[in-house]
Order: structure tokens, then sequence, then C-alpha cells
């Protein structure tokens, strides 16, 4: 831990030194709180009297060098996995791994954007064929409605991964859905779990599409809905846009 503290100090004082914070530099700043999580957790695991062993992220996941949104290489990531991860597994240890970064295949920094943890998550069990992932998150699963508003929400069991990006385009933020996409497109299910309520089921994400009637209900509130008609043929007609909306819309 105090290795990883030097090293945050050092970055520090590198980026005052420059003034400059480049997407780059941004990138390494933020995987320190993983590379912290990460040590926290095998330290945690090994005091229960377990074989936790810690495994970088950055030499598993191999993305391209766009800092901020990195592009994940499957190929180049399967074999990484193959590598320096499935070994473990086999020697029944407990890999512990960050989520949401990952490494160029230099071995450059990279974070992964939103929902990146999820992502690392759904990219790990796909490529180790898992039986089934689990997201642990601070709330029950997917609700049929925000409990701040209707106190009588309750959690919806099952979702298909269409509706549950419906629901968090509108609202619900439990997970990006297309952060759990590698798995759903290989049938591998994907629980939501409460990290504080470990025995509640919570939601199971899935591809079936046979569920019938409303699951869940979001709402979004002050905004401001704009539409524009592209079909006006008479161009002497045409009102300029700025003379027909406030400008206090885009202030705002």
């Amino acid at each position: 831990m105090n290795r990883l503290l030097q090293e945050l100090k050092n970055v520090f004082r590198g980026l005052t030194i420059i003034h400059e914070l480049t997407p780059r530099a941004m990138d390494k700043v933020l995987s320190y709180g993983e590379l912290f999580s990460r040590m926290i957790i095998v330290h945690a695991l090994a005091s229960l009297g377990l074989s936790p062993v810690a495994i970088s992220a950055s030499e598993c996941i191999i993305t391209d060098d766009h800092f901020g949104q990195a592009k994940v290489d499957w190929t180049r990531t399967e074999k990484a996995i193959g590598k320096n991860l499935l070994p473990y597994v086999s020697k029944e240890q407990i890999p512990v791994m960050q989520g949401f970064i990952g490494g160029t295949e230099s071995g450059t920094v990279t974070t992964l954007g939103r929902g990146g943890s999820d992502y690392t998550a759904a990219i790990i069990g796909a490529i180790c064929k898992a039986n089934e992932i689990q997201i642990w998150t601070d709330v029950n699963g997917f609700l049929t409605a925000d409990p701040s508003i209707i106190p009588e929400a309750s959690t919806i069991p099952e979702l298909n991964i269409y509706e549950a990006r419906e629901l968090a385009h509108f609202g619900a933020r439990v997970l990006h859905p297309k952060s759990v996409l590698p798995a759903i497109e290989r049938d591998i299910p994907v629980y939501i779990k409460n990290t504080f309520e470990p025995d509640h089921e919570g939601t199971l994400l899935s591809d079936n599409e046979n569920a019938e009637g409303i699951h869940g209900m979001t709402a979004l509130k002050n905004l401001c809905l704009i539409s524009l008609d592209g079909n006006q043929s008479d161009s002497d007609s045409v009102i300029p846009l700025e003379q027909q909306i406030s400008p206090e819309v885009f202030l705002r």
C-alpha cells in the first residue's frame, strides 16, 4: 500500500511541474482507486485464511490507446487472460483483479469509461465461459420504480437486456446495460445483487424476450424536449430557428 501511495504522490508531483493533465495522465491517476481496492480485498481474503492472488487488469484487458474510453482488443485480451489469469483459477486460488482499467499492448494504463467495472466482469466471464456473473452494487437490482417517489417499489426478478437498457436510459442508474452485453451475447446469466443484503435475490439479466407486461417505470426531471420538423418546402415561410427557441433552453 505504501508503494502505491508513493507512486501516486510521484504522479501528482509530475503533474504540478508540467501543469498539464492529458487523457493519458488522467487514466493513470484514475487507476489508483482500483489498485487500492484490489490490495484491500487481497489482504481481507488472506486474513480469512484464503489464498488470494493479485492480478493486474492492465496485463489481462488489452485495449487501444483511446484514453478515457478505451476499446478492448478481444483477440489479445483472450490470450492475455489465458496466460495471466486462468492458471491461478486452475490452482484453486482466488484471483483478485481490478475493474474499469486495462492496458495497451505496450503496458500503458487505460480506462474503459462508464460502466467499466461491470464491463470488466462481463469480459472475464465471457472469455472464461463462466456459469454466471454477479454484479454487486448498493441496491437490490432493478426496481419497479424510484423508491424515493414510490415507496412500494419492489425488485424486478428478471429483465432482458433491452428492457434494462431502456430503464437505465431513463433514470434507473443501476448499471450501464452495454457493459454486460459480452456476457448476455454468450448466454451467460448476469445477476445484480446488493452488497448490503447478500441474501436478496436481486435481478437476473438475460436475453429472454418472452416476458410480457410492464416491468418498471422511470422518470426524468427538468427536461426540455425540442422537436424539429424538416419537411417544410416553402423556404420563404421558414422562421429562423433562433427566433423560435428561447436561448435560455441551452443556457440552463
